[in-house]
C-alpha cells in the first residue's frame, strides 16, 4: 500500500510509514471491516476534490470500488480509518488519495457494478419461505439458578423458546428501504449505505436481516428517530429504542436477579418482546451518557459489537451467557465529540443534516402521508393549498426541524378542516 500511494516518491514514503507506526489495532480492523461495504462514486469523487474533511464520508464508501484489487481495497479502507486522527494527517490522505486516477476508478467500479448487478438479476425472483430459528439462551429454565428463576415472569419465559430470524423476503423490501430517500432526503447517505449492506448479503445468499454497528449523528429534530422507525418497519425487524441520556447503565444491561432492582438487560427485553433472535436495538443519545450516573457505558457496550464475544455475552440478570451476535445495534447523536474512539472504531457513522429549504415540499407531502395513514383517511382529504406549502418553505429556515414541519403541517391540515366544518 505504501509503494502505490508514494509513487516512489521518498518524502511521502516516508510520512506513510510514520502514520502506520502509530495506527492503532482497532483502526487496522476498521480498515478490513470497512471493505465489506458499499461506495457511491459521485460521492467519493466530491469527497476526493472538494472536502476538507472527510468524516461525513464513511465506511459504505469503500466495499465494490476495491473488488479484487488489494492495493485499491488497502487504499480506500486507509481513508476510512483515519476518521479519528489528527488533522495533519487527514490533510496526508487526502493529499496522497488525489493521486488516484479518476479513470481507474471509474473502471473498477464499471467492473464491480455489472457483477452485483447480474448477481441481482439471478436472485431478485427469488423469496424466502423457510422459516429460522434460533436459541438466545442455550439453557432450559430448569437449569438457572433459583434466584433466577423466581424473578422470571410469563414476559422473559418466551427467550426460552427458539427465536424467529427475521429476514428478507425479496429483493422488494430492499427497494422499498431504497426509497425511503424520498421522505427523508437529508438522510440519503445512510439509507443508501444501509441498503447497500443488505444487497451485499442477498447477493451473497444470506437472507437474515443485520445492519452492522451504526451511528446518525446530527442536530436534533431531523428526523433520526423517524428514519430508524420507517427502516425497522419496511424490513419487519422488532425495534426497541433505550435513551441513555442520564440512565443508569443498569436500565441497559440489567441488574442481577435476587436483587430489589432485579432487571433483564434491553437485548433481553428487546428478545422477549419481539420474540426476534435479529431485533433492532436503538440506543438514542449516546453522546449524552453520563459516565458519573450510567458507569463506563460505552466500554460494557463493546463486546456486544464485537462478533468474537457478542455470541456468548453475559447477561447478568439471568447469570447465563446468551447469543446477542444477530442484534442490530444504532446509536443517535448530536455529536460525535464525547463518543470515545473505541466505540467509534465499531460502528459506520453517518452525519445527517438538518433538510434544505428546497427539500421541503418532499418531506411535506410525506408527512401529509404519514399524517393520513394515521388517521386512516385518504391522503387526499388532507390537502394543503399553494399558499400553505409557501409559508411552510418560508419559515423552515428559522427553525430547520422535521420535528417542528411535522406539528406545522398538522397544524395547517387541522385549520383547514376547521374552516370546513364552519362552511
Amino acid at each position: 500500500m505504501i509503494e502505490l500511494w508514494s509513487e516512489s516518491d521518498p518524502f511521502d514514503e516516508v510520512r506513510l510509514n510514520d502514520i502506520f507506526e502509530e495506527v492503532e489495532y482497532h483502526d487496522l480492523e476498521w480498515i478490513r471491516s470497512a471493505i465489506l461495504d458499499t461506495c457511491d462514486l459521485p460521492t467519493l469523487v466530491q469527497a476526493f476534490r472538494s472536502k476538507s474533511n472527510l468524516d461525513p464520508w464513511v465506511e459504505f464508501e469503500a466495499s465494490h470500488l476495491a473488488g479484487d484489487n488489494e492495493q485499491m481495497a488497502s487504499s480506500l479502507g486507509s481513508v476510512i480509518a483515519v476518521t479519528g486522527c489528527p488533522l495533519s494527517w487527514r490533510r496526508t490522505w487526502r493529499q496522497l488519495i488525489r493521486k488516484t486516477p479518476l479513470s481507474f476508478l471509474k473502471k473498477i467500479v464499471a467492473e464491480r457494478e455489472a457483477a452485483l448487478q447480474g448477481k441481482a438479476i439471478i436472485r431478485q425472483d427469488q423469496t424466502v419461505s423457510d422459516l429460522q430459528f434460533e436459541l438466545y439462551l442455550k439453557k432450559s429454565e430448569d437449569e438457572l439458578e433459583r434466584t433466577v428463576k423466581k424473578e422470571l415472569n410469563s414476559r422473559i419465559k418466551r427467550i426460552f423458546k427458539p427465536l424467529e430470524v427475521a429476514k428478507l423476503h425479496s429483493i422488494g423490501q430492499i427497494k422499498e428501504l431504497e426509497a425511503l430517500r424520498n421522505t427523508f432526503p437529508n438522510a440519503e447517505l445512510a439509507i443508501k449505505g444501509m441498503a447497500s449492506q443488505l444487497i451485499r448479503s442477498w447477493n451473497f445468499g444470506q437472507d437474515a436481516i443485520q445492519l452492522r454497528p451504526t451511528i446518525l449523528v446530527g442536530p436534533p429534530g431531523i428526523g433520526k428517530s423517524q428514519l430508524l422507525h420507517q427502516i425497522g418497519q419496511v424490513l419487519g425487524v422488532h425495534m426497541a429504542t433505550i435513551n441513555v441520556a442520564g440512565m443508569r447503565d443498569s436500565n441497559i444491561f440489567g441488574v442481577s436477579a435476587g436483587w430489589s432492582t432485579a432487571t433483564p438487560s434491553c437485548v433481553t427485553a428487546a428478545m422477549a418482546d419481539g420474540q426476534m433472535i435479529n431485533p433492532m436495538l436503538v440506543i438514542a443519545e449516546i453522546d449524552k451518557a453520563d459516565r458519573s450516573h450510567n458507569g463506563d457505558l460505552h466500554g460494557a457496550l463493546l463486546p456486544l459489537l464485537e462478533p468474537s464475544e457478542n455470541s456468548h455475552w453475559y447477561e447478568k440478570f439471568l447469570a447465563s451467557e446468551v447469543n446477542a451476535s444477530r442484534v442490530s445495534w444504532v446509536f443517535t447523536a448530536n455529536t460525535l465529540d464525547s463518543i470515545p474512539a473505541p466505540l467509534l472504531s465499531r460502528c459506520t457513522v453517518y452525519s445527517i443534516k438538518a433538510p434544505d429549504q428546497h427539500q421541503v415540499r418532499a418531506l411535506v407531502t410525506s408527512i401529509v402521508n404519514g399524517y393520513a395513514d394515521k388517521l386512516g383517511v385518504d391522503r387526499r382529504f388532507l390537502d394543503l393549498t399553494s399558499g400553505d406549502i409557501d409559508y411552510l418553505e418560508s419559515t423552515f429556515p428559522q427553525h430547520k426541524s422535521i420535528r417542528v414541519l411535522s406539528e406545522l403541517v398538522k397544524q395547517l391540515i387541522d385549520e383547514r378542516h376547521n374552516e370546513m366544518g364552519h362552511a
